[in-house]
């Protein structure tokens, strides 16, 4: 396993696409661009979730601190998720030390949110790497899936569709 939580070790590239249902994998890296526009709609997404009272509730029920990597990004792009206060919060930097890191590539950040790519399927399958105790989140993101696929749909960052992710 390498220092990442990834069992081959072999990188991963993803091609930024359609954000409709049925995102691919591929070996295509997203531009510059591709990467900022979805690492800003994944920001107010979490953002939006963070403000929401019952959300941001839920949210901080995981008690961790979670930075977020796009590992493919040509910048350097991190986010924070403080979910070890109330209200919780969320930067678009990394801030303090983190409970869990996850480096995920930005198209898995679209396959997410269209339901294409479960988080803890990505993880076992070695498509988002991890540090840290992840199973404190996973059922945070497994209990929230419905919010936060409404939120995409209004970053059209996803469609409509009734995928569940298991967790």
């Amino acid at each position: 396993m390498s220092e990442h939580g990834r069992l081959d070790g072999a990188p991963t590239h993803v091609a930024f696409g359609n954000a409709g249902l049925g995102v691919e994998r591929s070996n295509a890296v997203p531009t510059a661009d591709e990467a900022r526009a979805v690492f800003d709609a994944f920001h107010r997404i979490m953002q939006r979730a963070a403000t929401d009272g019952e959300i941001g509730e839920r949210l901080a029920f995981a008690q961790i601190v979670t930075h977020v990597h796009l590992r493919d990004a040509p910048e350097d792009l991190t986010m924070t998720l403080l979910f070890d206060r109330a209200p919780v919060e969320v930067a678009d930097r990394a801030v303090g030390h983190p409970d869990v890191e996850l480096w995920i590539d930005t198209n898995d950040v679209v396959r997410f949110w269209t339901g294409d790519m479960h988080l803890a399927m990505g993880i076992m399958h070695g498509e988002v790497e991890f540090k840290g105790p992840v199973r404190k989140l996973l059922p945070i993101v497994r209990r929230l899936f419905t919010e936060f696929q409404a939120m995409a749909v209004n970053e059209q960052l996803a469609v409509p569709g009734p995928q569940v992710p298991s967790a």
